[in-house]
């Protein structure tokens, strides 16, 4: 009997790391999403006003760290 909750437990807390671990996955794509949606609003065809908006120039940076992981 003793082994059967130990099993149940272990298998509860696995679901429950795993659910965990998902719903970080799926906020960390929403947020990367959102980024790339921000950038392409921002970025206009003029290359140097691109460079020089810093708004831009910090997403950018965001998306970078996204594309690390």
């Amino acid at each position: 009997m003793g082994k059967s909750i130990f099993k149940r437990t272990e298998t509860e807390n696995v679901i429950s790391n795993l659910r965990g671990e998902v719903g970080e996955i799926i906020q960390s794509w929403t947020l990367m999403r959102d980024f790339y949606v921000l950038s392409n609003e921002l970025q206009t065809d003029n290359l140097m006003e691109n460079r020089t908006n810093q708004e831009l120039n910090k997403i950018n940076l965001i998306k970078k760290k996204f594309k690390a992981k």
